[in-house]
């Protein structure tokens, strides 16, 4: 496939002090202050990575991106760079405080790799979009806007409260009996690290979206996967319904929209973790390869939480 390369850049005034400027620009917030957007950090260093961070995306389907620092030239500029894109890096963002006489300036530089075919309308929304995003920091640089909550801010909670609707779903499930109480089962499941501590050579960090609620309808989950090729990958979960110690159902935030039922019941010898995935039929002639390739992810994920559980260094 034909690809270009997309140059956008846009200079805007700010009545602020350059260190001002600075504060803001180097922050979380800055990623937040874009149209349509919502940047949380991931805690903890990850080998490989600066300042890793999941950008969640309103715009369309919802989704969420990877990014890290590329190169920062303290209190000059900062450059982000996506880590999800194949290849790695294939967006740049680059945002630099220039001193003036009165003030200082914001200066944004995009650059963004795309089809040929959509370089016209990808150079047109990255005009708009920094148009907008450069008058939002300095709305914020010169006290005019609040800086952007740390939190999830209720317009992108209300949008990821929609619950897509599964046409005709496919199920596959798998179950494990795992000698231990239905509260250390539950507690287990409910954990997001868990995943990391199943699949450690994958997942590199697992976490909860700040500002989502915590074991009840509406909270939200997120986890870090690690790829060749110096890829990162993020998928968020939302909790659609939950009746505590007995069943969860979790909805991935963004296409394919699939669902994963975890369903906990006591049993003789412990109790019983039955996982069911369960997406949208289609027209997809290798269907049945895919059904197999989910039961068997999920039969490794029940057998995880199992040795887990069971482990006597269980945390």
């Amino acid at each position: 496939m034909l690809e270009a390369t997309v140059r956008v850049e846009r200079e805007q005034p700010v009545d602020a002090a350059p260190e001002k400027v600075w504060e803001l620009v180097r922050s979380m917030a800055a990623l937040s202050a874009m149209p349509e957007r919502f940047a949380f950090a991931v805690p903890g260093p990850l080998a490989g990575t600066d300042r890793l961070c999941c950008l969640l995306v309103r715009t369309g389907n919802m989704h969420c991106a990877v990014l890290d620092v590329r190169d920062e030239v303290p209190d000059q500029a900062i450059c982000w760079q996506t880590r999800n894109t194949q290849p790695s890096g294939r967006q740049l963002v680059r945002l630099s405080v220039l001193p003036r006489s009165a003030g200082s300036a914001i200066h944004v530089a995009v650059s963004d790799v795309v089809p040929w075919s959509t370089k016209g309308q990808y150079d047109r929304f990255w005009r708009s979009h920094l148009e907008e995003w450069t008058g939002r920091l300095q709305a914020i640089a010169e006290n005019r806007m609040p800086w952007p909550s740390a939190t999830l801010p209720a317009e992108m909670r209300e949008a990821a409260a929609i619950r897509p609707p599964l046409e005709r779903p496919v199920r596959v499930s798998a179950g494990v009996l795992i000698k231990a109480a239905v509260p250390d089962v539950w507690a287990a499941v409910w954990a997001a690290e868990s995943v990391r501590l199943i699949d450690p050579e994958h997942v590199a960090y697992a976490g909860h979206v700040p500002g989502t609620p915590e074991q009840e309808a509406g909270e939200m989950q997120y986890m870090v996967r690690r790829h060749p090729g110096d890829r990162f990958t993020a998928a968020v979960h939302v909790v659609r319904e939950l009746t505590r110690e007995q069943q969860a159902v979790t909805q991935h935030l963004g296409p394919p929209h699939d669902e994963v039922v975890h369903t906990i019941t006591p049993a003789r010898g412990g109790t019983c973790l039955e996982l069911e995935c369960r997406w949208s039929a289609d027209t997809h002639r290798h269907d049945r390869k895919r059904k197999d390739s989910v039961a068997k992810k999920l039969r490794a994920m029940a057998e995880g939480y199992r040795d887990m559980v069971e482990s006597p260094d269980a945390p």
